[in-house]
């Protein structure tokens, strides 16, 4: 019965993708991913099954009938968007927030705190790492990091970031850089492609 209760479920939903011409492709990667969904009439956020088992939710996707009504984003974008009203920046009024995730899914939170001598601030990235470090984790135990700034425009870390990257992380864990409506991927050997390393010290 519950296997024919899914299969219904999920016919629903294609017929109702269908209807609003969103790619049925990019409906399977994003509950794979465990995504979670935006509604543009309310700034809320839900998890992309429960979004789709609530009849008001159906029934105001076929009311507008667009595929723009869904924005599908990834679980870490919630909390980075929260975070970076964290951030301390009265000079630069550049918010930027960070989430280290390390290998065995525990994350640890940075934003950029800045300081009138401003070589006192501290960046999003390194608050994050070094929270991770204080928690005990060490070189190698980080999985990827997500950095969000406060623009249109996605910024990369500064060298200082990525010289601290280039010590804890491996060289094929993933850097993603976020703007409000953008992200972009590298690995740490592509931002960090000449790092100066424990290698050089030798």
């Amino acid at each position: 019965l519950n296997a024919l209760l899914n299969e219904f479920f999920y016919a629903r939903i294609f017929l109702l993708l269908k209807h609003c011409s969103i790619n049925i492709e990019t409906l399977e990667k994003n509950i794979l991913k465990n995504t979670v969904v935006r509604t543009l009439d309310a700034n809320t956020t839900t998890n992309f099954i429960d979004f789709f088992k609530n009849p008001l939710n159906i029934g105001y996707l076929k009311l507008l009938g667009k595929k723009e009504l869904l924005e599908t984003q990834d679980i870490t974008v919630a909390p980075l968007e929260k975070l970076l009203k964290n951030s301390y920046s009265p000079y630069s009024h550049f918010p930027v927030a960070a989430i280290a995730v390390m290998k065995d899914g525990k994350e640890f939170y940075g934003v950029n705190v800045e300081n009138a001598s401003y070589g006192a601030t501290i960046c999003a990235e390194r608050s994050a790492i070094v929270s991770a470090i204080s928690k005990g984790y060490q070189k190698g135990d980080f999985k990827e990091l997500y950095i969000m700034v406060d623009s249109d425009k996605v910024s990369t870390c500064c060298f200082l970031c990525r010289q601290v990257i280039t010590e804890l992380f491996d060289k094929d864990a993933e850097i993603i850089c976020m703007s409000k409506n953008d992200e972009t991927k590298f690995r740490v050997s592509e931002l960090c492609p000449y790092p100066f390393d424990e290698e050089d010290l030798k």
